[in-house]
């Protein structure tokens, strides 16, 4: 008798499921990384759009000092950056900003009533994340944190 067969013989492939869901998955992994810029891109101008804005058309933020809150606009002079404090706060201190444009030391201008204007120019209708740090004149780092500093536009009538 002979070990061989008239008859074929299937050979079923190797997890046909397994396959497709690999196949969908890294599909949809493309796609979405395709979308993300332009997502972020639209989160973001939705925050810019929906931030409370101070006199120099910035964004404030509620920074922590000292056991309470204290309102902080990051404004603009020109293309500049320049901090403004909403409520009343000591002046002698500094800001240290690191940030895409490079880096800045902001400290108190009377003439402007500012912190700033800053050395550094930046695209003032772009928004940039903001590496910041409050001292004292002595160094002492009193609150450190990241911000955004909204660029200026039409981003409607703030909260």
């Amino acid at each position: 008798m002979s070990g061989f067969s008239d008859e074929p013989v299937l050979i079923e492939a190797a997890h046909p499921k397994r396959r497709m869901v690999l196949i969908v998955l890294g599909v949809l992994l493309v796609i979405a990384a395709a979308l993300y810029p332009f997502a972020q891109y639209h989160w973001r101008e939705h925050l810019a759009h929906e931030v409370e804005r101070g006199e120099l058309q910035g964004a404030v933020y509620a920074i922590p000092l000292a056991g309470s809150l204290h309102r902080l606009e990051l404004g603009w002079a020109g293309d500049r950056l320049a901090f403004r404090w909403l409520d009343p706060l000591d002046r002698s201190l500094r800001f240290r900003v690191e940030g895409d444009a490079g880096d800045d030391l902001l400290e108190w201008d009377p003439q402007h009533e500012v912190f700033g204007p800053g050395s550094v120019s930046m695209n003032p209708y772009k928004h940039h994340r903001l590496d910041l740090r409050i001292e004292t004149l002595e160094g002492d780092v009193l609150w450190s944190g990241t911000r955004w500093a909204y660029g200026i536009g039409e981003h409607g009538h703030g909260h």
